[in-house]
């Protein structure tokens, strides 16, 4: 159930009240997130867009886990700079070269 918010006025002075929804209210609502999941559905579902890998590898996962859940399609993808610190351990390593 969402409440709404009203205002009721008591006197002069106005103070917040907290009403429920009504049935139509709560059918439109529906109907509105309904519509809404069907288009990012439709649009693939949801995207989620790295720009950074964050030192513990258990938050990347996390925000990769974000998209598709529950069956619904989705993707995620990183990007990241040359320049950040994990890419520049793994340009050293490759430019080492091991001799038997």
């Amino acid at each position: 159930m969402v409440p709404i918010l009203c205002w009721a006025v008591a006197g002069r002075r106005k103070s917040p009240r907290w009403e429920a929804p009504t049935e139509e209210q709560i059918a439109q609502i529906k109907a509105d997130w309904q519509a809404r999941h069907d288009a990012v559905l439709a649009a693939g579902g949801l995207h989620i867009i790295g720009t950074e890998r964050h030192e513990s590898r258990r938050i990347d996962n996390q925000l990769r886990g974000r998209s598709g859940r529950q069956g619904d399609p989705g993707s995620s993808r990183f990007y990241l700079s040359m320049e950040d610190a994990l890419m520049r351990i793994f340009r050293l390593r490759s430019r080492v070269r091991y001799d038997a």
